[in-house]
């Protein structure tokens, strides 16, 4: 990744500017928030986010452009609150001037996969055992690596930030869990470039499965037992431990606190990926 300083001011500047207490987009953000009767994620993390971190991200923003633009993903089990933390995320960085990219695999070959288990257990769901998980698991990987070239890559491209909901690393450590053979699989992932960083949200099986029932909008597949929520989790910090991208969050704790592990250690990785580029640049992240 490689690094550019530009003039101060710019986006750091505009992005106080516009973000502002009292300016008038912010006054507008809170007006529509009020008559939703809800608060927007950024509003909902102000008591326990720092208004330093912010701005050392809008400053840094401004002394500096990251080209290629960071990809970052978000893994962990079913429950654990990777849509949540990456909606968190991206309204910040977006409202610290990053132009960013959320995105999730859309299923085209496994689409095939859920109608053949539906047609054969009548739950669309309940595909293991009954289709091998190698041949499953492969399909899913196609897929993925589809979504890069087709959609992801020329986002990149554009110079968006990506944010991922379930990366590579996800679907590897699930295709593990379910014991597929990983041989080609594998293969088929490292086609993709590697992510910039992966947030692995880390969360007890019994937290996560009480979450997925609450989701009432979304009611707990077959595959979404304690049982083996608990596998998963295990494969995934063992993993973990492998991949130098990959950062553990605590994701038991709330929602906002979650969100506020996240942007520290994403100023963290932009720290060491600052310290390790060629060029100077002034001041410290």
């Amino acid at each position: 990744m490689n690094w550019k300083e530009h003039s101060s001011g710019g986006i750091g500047e505009a992005c106080r500017a516009t973000n502002a207490p009292g300016s008038a987009v912010e006054g507008e953000r809170r007006t529509q928030a009020r008559r939703r009767n809800v608060s927007t994620p950024t509003q909902q993390i102000s008591e326990v986010m720092t208004e330093e971190l912010t701005q050392r991200l809008q400053s840094f923003l401004g002394r500096v452009t990251i080209s290629p633009p960071l990809a970052v993903g978000f893994s962990g089990i079913d429950g654990a609150g990777k849509t949540t933390q990456l909606r968190y995320l991206d309204e910040w960085l977006k409202a610290c001037g990053l132009t960013t990219f959320p995105t999730k695999v859309v299923f085209h070959g496994m689409s095939a996969i859920y109608r053949l288990a539906e047609k054969m257990t009548g739950d669309p769901f309940a595909y293991h055992p009954i289709v091998p998980a190698t041949l499953r698991e492969f399909v899913i990987a196609c897929d993925y690596a589809v979504h890069y070239f087709d959609v992801v890559e020329a986002e990149l491209r554009a110079g968006k930030t990506i944010l991922w909901d379930r990366s590579g690393f996800c679907y590897r450590v699930y295709a593990h869990a379910f014991g597929a053979d990983l041989t080609w699989i594998r293969q088929v992932y490292e086609l993709v470039p590697p992510l910039d960083i992966v947030f692995l949200l880390d969360a007890p099986a019994d937290v996560a499965y009480s979450r997925l029932l609450r989701r009432r909008e979304k009611p707990a597949r077959a595959d979404e037992h304690r049982s083996f929520l608990s596998k998963v989790r295990e494969t995934y910090l063992v993993e973990a431990h492998r991949e130098k991208h990959v950062v553990i969050v605590d994701a038991s704790a709330t929602p906002d606190e979650t969100q506020v592990q996240i942007r520290r250690l994403l100023m963290s990785k932009l720290s060491e990926m600052l310290k390790g580029r060629k060029c100077e640049c002034q001041g410290d992240l």
